[in-house]
């Protein structure tokens, strides 16, 4: 029996930063005539393409989240006294950073038929989140709450922000917007019987 899934598109990885750039990095020092290199060499040309593509990345995140709109991040962020769920509001992708992974080490960003995923691992654990685009409608919800006295709305801010994820948000589809890809893709696999 046949079996389709959301295809994971890849859209920055450094967990596995060295398989990943491997072959390119002893392509490069093959073509300056180094052909047996060293360890050290090796990292180092790794280091060198990982942070080139970073840049690359970074500056795509930053023109596609800071447009003028809020974001809202839901997920979990593991710490050392425990995991913890929450929501976060963000206007540009260096205030996501900033919020979210100001002491993570890896990174890996991918979209499933829109979802915009990002996870992050620092020493004490890893953050896991989805994000999505706030709608006018969600911002103008968020706002009527926070200013609203706590005598007349007791909603607590986790309330308001599951309701804009809920009601108020949209996909953010960034392989479609940035790449051109098909909002949604899928992979068929034969089940295992």
């Amino acid at each position: 029996m046949k079996t389709k899934r959301a295809k994971d598109r890849e859209i920055y990885d450094n967990y596995y930063v060295f398989e990943a750039w491997e072959s390119a990095a002893r392509e490069n020092l093959e073509e300056r005539g180094i052909t047996a290199p060293s360890e050290e060499e090796m990292w180092n040309e790794v280091d060198a393409l990982d942070q080139d593509f970073w840049e690359d990345v970074k500056c795509e995140m930053t023109n596609f989240f800071d447009d003028g709109f809020t974001w809202i991040l839901s997920g979990t962020m593991e710490r050392w006294n425990g995991k913890r769920s929450g929501h976060i509001l963000f206007h540009t992708f260096s205030e996501l950073l900033t919020k979210t992974a100001k002491d993570c080490d890896y990174y890996r960003f991918s979209d499933k038929n829109g979802h915009f995923l990002f996870q992050c691992s620092h020493h004490d654990g890893t953050n896991c989140f989805e994000i999505r685009k706030v709608t006018k409608a969600g911002e103008a919800y968020y706002e009527n709450w926070s200013y609203s006295t706590r005598e007349s709305d007791n909603r607590s801010e986790w309330d308001v922000c599951e309701q804009i994820v809920k009601r108020y948000s949209t996909l953010p589809h960034f392989a479609h917007q940035v790449y051109g890809l098909p909002k949604k893709e899928f992979i068929t696999y034969d089940d295992e019987q």
